[in-house]
């Protein structure tokens, strides 16, 4: 007699239920730190045309992450005394020129 060979049954395959991905809390961090983009644009724009010589772009990126606001803040303040600078030297000016004119009028 011939042996028969049972005839095995496909095996369905079961779908796999998706699983929620847990992001680390190392992400979370990153993105928290960026909660102002201009801030950080702005950053970018004030460290790159100082000139990045001594740093890497990444290291820069990394800081402007970090501190955008802080760094903003320093460099407006640093501003703020060069304009009161500008405004003195403007006043100057302007009563050497009034002075100027007194003295050709005359």
């Amino acid at each position: 007699m011939p042996q028969i060979n049972k005839i095995m049954k496909k095996k369905t395959i079961k779908r796999r239920k998706k699983v929620a991905v847990k992001v680390s809390k190392r992400t979370k961090n990153l993105k928290a730190k960026i909660k102002n983009p201009v801030a950080y644009f702005g950053c970018m724009q004030k460290c790159c045309q100082k000139g990045i010589s001594p740093k890497k772009i990444a290291q820069i990126a990394h800081e402007c992450k970090t501190n955008a606001l802080a760094i903003n803040k320093k460099v407006s303040a640093e501003k703020l005394k060069d304009i009161k600078k500008l405004g003195s030297s403007f006043s100057e000016f302007k009563r050497n020129l009034e002075e100027f004119v007194k003295k050709s009028v005359k």
